[in-house]
C-alpha cells in the first residue's frame, strides 16, 4: 500500500469513527497495513536489514540505543532467518546469527530478501 492508499484508508477511518484526527486515523491505517501484510520470508531465508527505512520510522528516536547500535553496526551483513517460538507473532523473525540473549526481533517488513545464486548456474560454470 502506497501514500495515497494509506491516506485514502486514514480519511475511510476518519468518516466511520467520527472524532478521530487524521494523524491518528494515517497511524492506524499504517498499523493495519503492517499486520494484514503477508510476508514472502520464512526460516532459512537469506535477508538483510533495512536500515534505511527502519531509519525514516517516526519512533526511530525512542527505539533503545542498543537497537539502534545494533542495526547501524549488521547494515551490510546477510543472516539466515528462523522462526521465532511464539505463534501469535506474525510476520515476525529473529536471526540465527544472533548472539544477544534474547534475540533481537524483526517484522518481516523492516528485511530484505537476498537472493542466493543458483546452484545449477554455479555448476554449468565449473563443468564449461
Amino acid at each position: 500500500m502506497g501514500r495515497t492508499e494509506r491516506r485514502k484508508q486514514a480519511k475511510r477511518i476518519q468518516r466511520r469513527h467520527p472524532g478521530v484526527t487524521f494523524k491518528n486515523a494515517l497511524k492506524t491505517a499504517t498499523a493495519m497495513e503492517i499486520v494484514s501484510m503477508k510476508s514472502n520470508l520464512q526460516a532459512g531465508d537469506k535477508v538483510k536489514i533495512r536500515v534505511d527505512h527502519i531509519k525514516e520510522s517516526a519512533n526511530y528516536k525512542n527505539y533503545s540505543e542498543r537497537y539502534r547500535e545494533y542495526i547501524e553496526s549488521h547494515k551490510d551483513d546477510v543472516f539466515t532467518l528462523e522462526e521465532v517460538d511464539d505463534k501469535r507473532l506474525q510476520n515476525i523473525f529473529q536471526f540465527v546469527e544472533d548472539e544477544n540473549d534474547p534475540k533481537w526481533l524483526f517484522c518481516g517488513i523492516d528485511l530484505q530478501k537476498v537472493e542466493e545464486p543458483k546452484e545449477e548456474h554455479a555448476e554449468e560454470q565449473d563443468n564449461e
